[in-house]
Order: structure tokens, then sequence, then C-alpha cells
């Protein structure tokens, strides 16, 4: 299942006109999600946010949740001026399971909040255990 999510995941990144990088490695297999997380940081800080919010969508569609990648989706949000859609996101991310996600939550919501809000300052792929812990099969 991993092999064809990544192979799913590399054929809808090239359909939104982007060559992935980490999820196109086929030892990408072992760790999807962060290949993907990789990936959708990597177009976000290169200004692309819109195509890094749109292959998390799909990431999703495709059944990989988890928080971090909620967190990425709350950071593309609000490089895009979504803050009506980022704050609620990043609110309930404050209570989620996973300390470092919830404690950047907070940072974030602080940044913004105090309008000091530096749009992509990345600790987000400070993963703690198993990325496929939010991976549904």
């Amino acid at each position: 299942m991993t092999a064809t999510l990544r192979a799913f995941l590399v054929n809808s990144s090239r359909a939104l006109g982007v060559e992935p990088q980490s999820l196109n490695d086929p030892a990408a297999d072992a760790d999807v999600q962060t290949a993907l997380l990789q990936d959708v940081i990597a177009l976000r800080e290169a200004g692309d946010a819109e195509r890094s919010l749109r292959l998390l969508e799909v990431a999703e569609e495709a059944g990989l949740v988890s928080d971090w990648i909620e967190d990425n989706r709350a950071r593309a949000l609000l490089v895009l001026g979504r803050e009506q859609e980022a704050i609620p996101l990043l609110e309930t991310l404050c209570a989620c399971a996973t300390d470092a996600v919830a404690a950047s939550a907070q940072e974030l919501l602080s940044m913004h909040q105090s309008k000091s809000f530096p749009p992509d300052s990345d600790s987000e792929v400070q993963q703690e255990g198993s990325a496929s812990d939010g991976v549904e099969n």
C-alpha cells in the first residue's frame, strides 16, 4: 500500500505541475508521510503555498492523516492569508496529542495575535515517533 500511495502522490504532484523531490525517491516507501511533508514544506518555502496546500489535500483524500499534515495545512493557509480557516485549525491543534505540533500551533497563534508572525518559520518536520502513526491504510 505504501508504494501505491507514494506513486499516487508523485503522480498527483506532477499533475499539479511540480516534480516532487522526496516523494520521488523509492526509499520514501518506508516513510511516505515524512517525504510528503518535506515536499510540501519545500513548495511553501519556494513561495508556492497554493500547490503545497493542494498536495496536502490530495494526501488527505488518499487517507494520509496526521497532526503534522494539519500543521502544514495551517501554515499554508496563513501564508495564503486565509486566517479565517487557519486560526480555528491552529486552535484545534493546540489540543492535539502530538506535543510538538500542539506547541508549534500555540506559538503560531501567539505570533499571529501579536502581528509579528513570520509567515514560514519551519519547525514542523521535527516529528516525534513514526510518521506512519497518522496514516490510514
